[in-house]
């Protein structure tokens, strides 16, 4: 009889009666008798305590991650389980955020007039009647290439009371340009020419490269 009563009996039965007994004879033995063992209560107290502890620390990470008083959170989501993390999940934002997208909006309305006002852009390298004369490194820069990013030219120079024919500029120093050119000498030679010594530096239309030196 008792056999058959164990075998039907379940493991868990089992351990709680067990557990029982071993509290009921403590209790004998002891001050005073203890309670019986409630395994349906001892669930639920479990899972509330379960989630009571989840939705502290889900509020605490939360916290923490968005640069909040994440001790705060964990009391409030202790206090207000489930409802609280929920609520600063879509609410809380990070300290700054909209300080910052602020300065950026600023910075990206500082940069459009230089992006939509492209005023130079009649003034290609090459196009030097847009321009006008100036013996600065940045004239010689624009006029030195035409709209196709080839040498440009031929010029007519006056410099230091002589004219030349310049027939492309080679490079752009500080504070001289290298030019290669053509005088009263048929063959083309190179010089450098001084920004401070150029009186005019005009485009020949036809390419005449037949100018004289004068002195």
């Amino acid at each position: 009889m008792k056999a058959s009563a164990a075998a039907s009996s379940s493991p868990l039965s089992s351990v709680t009666d067990f557990i029982h007994d071993f509290l009921y004879i403590a209790g004998e033995n002891g001050a005073a008798p203890v309670a019986r063992f409630d395994l349906h209560e001892t669930i639920a107290a479990l899972v509330i305590l379960t989630l009571l502890l989840a939705s502290a620390f889900w509020a605490a990470s939360i916290a923490s991650a968005r640069r909040h008083n994440a001790i705060l959170s964990f009391i409030l989501g202790l206090v207000l389980p489930v409802v609280y993390p929920l609520v600063i999940l879509f609410t809380m934002d990070i300290p700054g955020k909209w300080d910052f997208a602020a300065e950026e909006e600023k910075a990206s309305k500082g940069q459009q007039p230089q992006e939509a006002a492209p005023d130079d852009s009649e003034a290609t390298p090459g196009n030097v009647g847009e321009l006008p004369f100036e013996p600065t490194p940045d004239y010689f820069s624009k006029i030195a290439r035409d709209d196709e990013g080839k040498p440009a030219g031929p010029w007519e120079c006056v410099f230091a009371g002589n004219r030349i024919t310049v027939l492309q500029i080679l490079d752009v120093l500080p504070n001289c340009i290298s030019v290669e050119f053509r005088d009263a000498r048929p063959e083309a030679r190179k010089m450098r020419i001084l920004y401070e010594k150029i009186e005019t530096f005009t485009p020949i239309a036809d390419g005449d490269g037949g100018a004289e030196a004068k002195a």
